[in-house]
């Protein structure tokens, strides 16, 4: 009825697994520790993690207009590892801004104490760990991406290097705006996809757009 235990398993299957675990520790969470789990909500910055998750939307649109079948369940999936990306570089920022934060983000979880570095620190760890999942359920593509993905997100923050405080860590943001929307390229397709004159021609734009605007 539905097409076979390939279709089930490539399509139903990773769902079944990932979003029961994610919600379970999400609900778990919440009841042991609701005003921890509203602050990190908060602190999850929407509208720019939007920007980043609607470019791998469109690098898998744009398969589809090429005439690709989309792999929806994929795509779903790296949308996730990219909003898990985004967030990761936010705790990292957080927590390496944090003397700057006491004056100017009073607000932030780790200024009013309401979660501790450690306790960033592990959450960091468990959004590497579920990126890497989702990432590993879709291709190696995808996971190698998502490795690049999380040392940009640490070069960008971390000392010595802490890129964001000088010029070259404006391509780092048009790279992590590329990175997007290659993830969307090659988790869409249900066989693999090789990007086009067109799609790069995008890509070039992004990461020069990227790299001139601040974020």
């Amino acid at each position: 009825f539905l097409g076979g235990s390939n279709f089930a398993t490539d399509t139903f299957l990773q769902f079944y697994y990932f979003f029961p675990f994610l919600i379970l520790i999400s609900v778990f969470f919440w009841i042991r520790q609701p005003k921890k789990f509203l602050a990190v909500l908060k602190n999850l910055r929407p509208l720019r993690a939007f920007a980043f998750v609607a470019l791998v939307g469109v690098g898998g649109l744009s398969n589809y207009y090429l005439g690709y079948r989309l792999h929806w369940i994929h795509l779903f999936y790296a949308t996730c590892v990219i909003f898990l990306l985004w967030e990761i570089s936010v705790i990292i920022n957080d927590l390496c801004d944090l003397p700057i934060d006491v004056i100017s983000n009073k607000h932030r979880p780790l200024v009013t104490g309401i979660l501790t570095p450690e306790e960033y620190k592990t959450t960091a760890v468990l959004f590497s760990f579920l990126a890497l999942s989702f990432a590993a359920t879709i291709s190696a593509k995808i996971l190698f991406l998502t490795f690049f993905g999380l040392l940009l997100a640490m070069v960008y923050s971390i000392p010595p290097l802490r890129l964001r405080k000088n010029m070259l860590g404006y391509p780092l943001i048009g790279t992590a705006m590329g990175i997007s929307f290659l993830m969307g390229i090659h988790s869409a397709g249900y066989v693999p996809v090789s990007v086009n004159s067109q799609q790069i021609k995008y890509l070039l734009f992004l990461l020069v757009y990227g790299s001139l605007i601040p974020m």
